[in-house]
């Protein structure tokens, strides 16, 4: 006697072929992992192409800083960071998603001298920078060039990476001295 049993021998109501294969599939940018791992992540490449998406920047516009996946709160995500010439761009996106958690968008900005008390060029005080991190000009990416009163001093913020480190300088615009550096390697 069996009271409230079903049968298991091939009904299978509204279910769905899992197995299966689709004759319309896609044939372009699908990947045969497909998201299928066994924690059922969208992988590195979908998140990368999410963030430059949601940025409306081509993958040839984009230099990668970081892309990476990491554990926020317990929650798998992945952290993407990568920049233009314009803009530096970061974000998180949950791994198993793909759901945008968080974006930050910087405009790199260069200005230049504007009258401010500067004898030394903002082209010179790049020079400055990129030969002291022993870096040639044509080498480097620049992120922010700013001319701006610090303490009562006309200073050059300038920050560019080479490679994957960043670097960051401040230099006095009178004199072209290097006030503060600071170098840091992305993993």
């Amino acid at each position: 006697q069996t009271s409230g049993g079903q049968a298991s021998g091939g009904q299978t109501s509204g279910g769905q072929a899992s197995g299966g294969q689709t004759s319309g599939g896609q044939a372009s940018g699908g990947q045969a992992s497909g998201g299928q791992t066994s924690e059922n992540r969208i992988g590195l490449e979908a998140a990368k192409a999410a963030a430059l998406s949601d940025a409306g920047v081509s993958a040839s516009e984009a230099t990668f800083r970081k892309a990476k996946l990491d554990y926020d709160d317990g929650v798998a995500v992945y952290e993407i960071e990568f920049y233009t010439s314009t803009y530096k761009y970061e974000y998180e996106i949950h791994a198993s998603t793909g759901k945008i958690l968080s974006r930050d968008t910087e405009a790199i900005r260069t200005e230049g001298g504007g009258g401010n008390s500067a004898a030394v060029s903002v082209e010179r005080a790049k020079s400055i920078a990129v030969e002291d991190a022993g870096q040639a000009l044509s080498e480097v990416t620049f992120t922010k060039t700013k001319l701006e009163r610090d303490d009562g001093r006309t200073v050059y913020e300038i920050e560019f990476f080479a490679g994957d480190t960043e670097y960051e300088y401040t230099i006095d615009a009178a004199s072209g001295a290097i006030l503060e550096r600071s170098a840091e390697r992305e993993d």
